[in-house]
């Protein structure tokens, strides 16, 4: 049977039913609008609710790495953070490179309170080299100014030494001073006997490496290269290295075979140790310091020659050694920087 159709109140009473619908769907969708509106509106207001980020962190250092990256803070805010060195050498962690921790031995944890802050900034690593082979977090300021700005404590964006600054230059003309005397090339002769006793001085001193030019030249002995040691095929060579700088350094002896993290570990400022390996190949071989960044302290002057002589070898009128690096010149009486090192600049 067909259905009646329906009448003018039926349909009337749908379209009210439609409309009232209609008109409650608009209701919730003008009260939702509004209160994102009025979100809005809070976080331009006081930045309260798009500031953000935290003001606890855990910061763990390691060998070149800082974890996290970056941290995202809230503007006006003090921010304590645990930081803990899990890597095999000393690190810090300032901001700028001058507020916040002391220098950390490897397992050594300190909590400390940086900011408030009002512009992003960072904070990294002061050891010579680590900023700028990672050891770098960036502290992203939420509300706040987005460039990178000072902390409270002072200090500038950049602020480290040997990165910043005007670069040393060398005049090819100038003439040395009077009292300037060249290396002799001469290569010394073996000590006798088998076993040899050496004593080297790491230390980092200031040195006039062209007329009028200084620089923080990083050194075995005092001397870039360091001493030429000499011996021949089964002598024992018994190295003791004394660190008297003022951060850590190690030794690497490429004609030898021993454990790297037992003779060849980094030592800190103070400490010395007893490199002890017997001679089994002939051959002329670098030695450096192995410290992390290694670039950047053979770069300074971390390095020299160790040669073995083969039985029987033939006599000859004279023998030289030379040894060959480059210089990349950072400020007056600094450190060259390692980024220079890294692009062969």
């Amino acid at each position: 049977m067909d259905e009646p159709a329906p009448t003018r109140q039926q349909d009337t009473g749908w379209w009210v039913i439609t409309f009232v619908v209609g008109m409650v769907a608009l209701i919730v969708s003008i009260v939702a609008i509004s209160g994102v509106l009025d979100d809005s509106s809070d976080a331009a207001g006081n930045g309260s609710a798009a500031a953000g980020g935290e003001t606890e962190f855990d910061v763990v250092l390691g060998d070149l790495f800082i974890e996290p990256t970056t941290i995202d803070v809230p503007a006006g805010q003090a921010i304590t953070l645990t930081v803990t060195n899990e890597g095999a050498i000393a690190h810090d962690l300032k901001v700028l490179g001058e507020t916040g921790t002391e220098m950390l031995a490897p397992g050594e944890s300190a909590t400390i309170v940086i900011g408030p802050f009002d512009a992003t900034t960072q904070a990294w690593c002061t050891v010579p080299g680590h900023k700028e082979a990672g050891m770098l977090m960036n502290i992203n300021v939420l509300g706040g100014d987005s460039g990178t700005g000072t902390d409270h404590g002072g200090g500038t964006a950049g602020g480290d030494t040997g990165t910043t600054g005007d670069f040393a230059t060398i005049d090819a003309n100038a003439a040395p001073a009077d009292d300037w005397n060249p290396r002799d090339p001469v290569l010394p002769a073996a000590e006798p006997g088998t076993v040899h006793e050496i004593t080297l001085q790491a230390t980092e001193q200031i040195t006039e490496v062209a007329p009028g030019v200084t620089q923080q030249m990083w050194t075995f002995g005092g001397t870039v290269p360091g001493p030429t040691l000499r011996g021949k095929i089964g002598d024992t060579f018994r190295v003791t290295l004394e660190n008297t700088g003022e951060i850590g350094h190690s030794i690497d002896f490429h004609a030898s075979r021993v454990a790297w993290d037992d003779e060849m570990r980094t030592i800190e400022p103070g400490e010395s140790l007893r490199y002890q390996y017997r001679a089994e190949y002939a051959g002329a071989f670098m030695y450096h310091c192995g410290t992390s960044p290694a670039l950047h302290h053979i770069g300074n002057g971390m390095y020299g020659a160790i040669i073995i002589d083969p039985p029987d070898l033939a006599p000859v009128d004279r023998e030289f050694v030379m040894v060959q690096s480059e210089l990349y010149l950072g400020p007056q009486g600094e450190p060259g920087p390692l980024d220079a090192m890294v692009n062969e600049d």
